[in-house]
């Protein structure tokens, strides 16, 4: 999973620039082993317990850390993981991306059966 952390502002002339450039990085990863992504409203909740009671913590608001998005591809392995990383168009914006892998069904079964 690629998390995107929000660029820069970018003036409104480039934003469909940018947009083009993220379709076509898009299209060309939808030949091989995409699996999804989307664009992240920039309004975001955060709960945690206080004893028995969920709490709302705050409402967090648009910030230069804040995840704008998230790209899901199916990699071999890390290192092809980080080599298409390097190719996302976010990365021209100021934009940072964070990977992450996420747990397969055979690693949430052992889990599972740890507990």
């Amino acid at each position: 999973m690629f998390l995107l952390v929000k660029a820069d502002d970018v003036p409104p002339a480039d934003g469909m620039q940018q947009f083009k450039e993220y379709s076509a990085w898009v299209e060309n990863l939808k030949k091989e082993r995409w699996a999804g992504g989307e664009a992240l409203h920039g309004k975001a909740w955060r709960l945690h317990k206080q004893g028995a009671e969920v709490v709302l913590d705050h409402v967090l608001k648009a910030s230069a850390d804040e995840l704008s998005g998230y790209f899901l591809y199916e990699a071999a392995d890390a290192e092809e993981a980080l080599k298409i990383a390097r190719t996302c168009p976010h990365l021209n914006y100021q934009g940072t991306l964070e990977l992450r892998e996420i747990f397969n069904k055979d690693e949430n079964e052992k889990m599972k059966r740890s507990r």
